[in-house]
């Protein structure tokens, strides 16, 4: 177990904004060597309440929200008795500092940061072979209780800065510093509870699984956006005094004490959200990123080439699993496979640019009244789990739509976002299963749930609910519909499904070893949309395509064009090609005319 503040040390004139009291070199060193990751615990292995305080930590997740930046005391100055000199103490990586007993802590006021407080959660829906290789192989047995508080006052004061050879004082009993924080907090929980009209339970509804972050330096250049994936190295921050405890001395200003007052209140206690005070961190731009190679690195080439050399057969199987679900349906596989891959790559105005979201119609529907996927909804979630980090499923039904929670909310008072089905990171895949819609009535709720759905869909946008208002986050989720008929989303791409004869086929046995080269190939296509190239004599020859297909159809439009160029990227990437060429778009033109004989057939059958 590593202890990183007994190390941080203060540079003789320390910047204004505090950035060069820093443990980023010190944890690069100890990352340079591979086996070291292993030996940091992981808050997504074990229960924060089995580390101790002060330890060194990793977590990998979702930022679900961020506050605004909030100030604090980077640096205290320590004094005792006559004959013990003062010092000053860093304040970096931590919410409180205990003072060696027998000595007091004052203010400076001449070193006031500031720091970024971000909510970090696990992240929704993993598969399981995905947060088995996030936990990784990490344990930690049960941090005794003994460890709380005499280590904080060990390493948050006395050997922070420097050796100091001396005889320790009398530690404060570990039980007396536990009722004293105990109390703290329940007087914050108290003092907040009537600010904001409630009581101390608010801060019971924080308990969701996440950490308060506390992002550090370069604020601005390295800032941190709701759904975004994050790994995070940092020290972890179990016991969080409150202000009343913090240093005194009138060389603050009263007008900054009031303003870190008014901050720290309506932050909840590190008892519902623990703190995780970053050192290091490192984002990705979707859920598939942690298990790739670094974008644009020689590790990065290398996986390339490998999949490029067993492109043939691994994408043929991926096919293949997804048409074993499909009941056979090898044109439904091959679009889905491409939605799959499938990111916004750009937008124009409020419209995404690059998603592909489907709408397999067909579908015979399960039970109405169960809770269990529909036949064909089941088969492929099973395929996509095996081959996705993230696949999660929301049934489509009156009743669903009426309970259940898409849309994210603000709880006030806990100062938390509430967490809810749609609220997802880039790069998920979301299994719509509409198979079992039936005819009823949609109160309020099921009118928002449904329109939330649509402009996820559309728009690729999630507005939060904060009650007397919204805000709209950008998204990059797929959207797979399986429905009997049209889909009450009103977007996507229809494909209508032709089962196979009888039961579904059963999915062809999956190995460790090909499951590996599947999901690198998936990772790496879906990475390589954001660097296709267009010749401009291969634009100009689809836009020629685009105009003949006008003359010989007027109802051809621009949303069938901009269908096929999307397309005609995905395949392009699907084959891990650096250029799109006319070989890919003849795919695609070839794709969505089977798409759309199925329409035309199903039309004919309807009428």
């Amino acid at each position: 177990m590593l202890y990183p503040l007994p190390i941080l040390s203060l540079p003789e004139a320390p910047r204004a904004d505090g950035a060069d009291v820093t443990l980023k070199p010190w944890l690069e060193t100890i990352l340079a060597d591979p086996a070291a990751r292993d030996s940091i615990p992981s808050l997504n292995a074990v229960s924060w309440d089995q580390v101790p305080d002060g330890a060194l930590v990793r977590f990998f997740g979702m930022i679900q929200d961020v506050h605004d930046p909030e100030y604090y005391e980077g640096i205290f100055e320590e004094a005792g008795e006559a004959n013990l000199p003062s010092r000053h103490v860093p304040a970096k990586y931590r919410d409180s500092v205990v003072p060696t007993a027998g000595r007091r802590l004052a203010s400076t006021g001449q070193h006031i940061w500031q720091r970024l407080p971000a909510v970090c959660v696990p992240l929704p829906s993993q598969s399981e072979w995905a947060a088995t290789s996030t936990a990784g192989t990490t344990t930690v047995g049960a941090a005794p209780q003994a460890s709380l508080a005499p280590r904080a006052n060990k390493r948050s004061a006395q050997d922070d800065v420097e050796d100091v050879e001396m005889e320790e004082p009398a530690e404060q009993p570990v039980d007396a510093v536990h009722e004293t924080a105990k109390k703290s907090r329940a007087a914050t929980s108290r003092a907040v509870g009537a600010k904001h009209g409630t009581d101390g339970d608010a801060w019971k509804r924080c308990r969701q699984g996440g950490f308060l972050l506390k992002l550090y330096d370069e604020l601005e250049e390295h800032a941190l956006k709701v759904h975004e994936v994050v790994e995070v190295y940092g020290v972890l921050e179990r016991e969080v005094e409150d202000l009343d405890s913090a240093p005194t001395g009138n060389q603050m200003q009263d007008g900054m004490r009031e303003v870190i007052a008014q901050e720290r209140a309506l932050r909840p206690p590190g008892s519902a959200q623990p703190r995780l005070h970053c050192i290091m961190k490192t984002t990705f731009d979707d859920s598939l990123g942690r298990s790739l190679p670094a974008p644009n690195c020689a590790e990065e080439t290398l996986a390339l080439s490998a999949a490029r050399q067993q492109l043939s057969g691994v994408r043929s199987a991926v096919v293949g699993s997804l048409s074993s679900a499909l009941g056979g349906d090898q044109v439904a596989a091959e679009l889905v496979l491409l939605a799959i891959l499938s990111r916004v790559v750009n937008r124009c105005g409020e419209l995404p640019v690059g998603k592909l979201n489907l709408n397999l119609t067909n579908c015979p529907a399960g039970s109405p009244s169960g809770s269990e996927l529909s036949p064909v909804a089941g088969r492929l979630s099973e395929v996509l789990h095996l081959l996705l980090p993230l696949c999660p499923s929301v049934r489509v039904t009156v009743d669903n739509l009426n309970s259940a929670r898409f849309i994210p909310k603000k709880d006030h008072d806990a100062n938390v976002i509430w967490p809810a089905a749609l609220q997802l990171p880039a790069g998920t895949t979301l299994l719509v299963d509409e198979a079992g819609m039936s005819s009823g009535h949609l109160v309020e709720t099921g009118v928002k749930n449904a329109s939330a759905l649509r402009e996820l869909a559309e728009f690729q946008k999630m507005a939060y609910d904060f009650t007397y208002y919204s805000v709209p986050f950008p998204m990059d989720v797929t959207l797979l519909c399986l429905s009997a008929s049209r889909s009450i989303l009103g977007t996507g791409t229809v494909v209508p499904l032709q089962l196979g004869e009888g039961m579904l086929p059963p999915a062809p046995p999956q190995h460790a070893e090909w499951l590996g080269a599947a999901r690198a190939y998936i990772g790496l296509a879906s990475r390589l949309q954001h660097r296709l190239t267009m010749d401009e004599a291969i634009t100009q020859s689809l836009q020629d395509d685009f105009v003949s297909c006008r003359k010989r159809d007027a109802a051809v439009g621009a949303d069938d064009f901009g269908r096929w160029l999307t397309l005609t990227r995905l395949y392009a990437a699907s084959f891990l090609s650096e250029a799109v060429d006319t070989s890919h778009y003849q795919l695609a033109r070839k794709l969505d005319s089977a798409r759309d004989e199925r329409l035309k057939a199903s039309s004919e059958v309807q009428l």
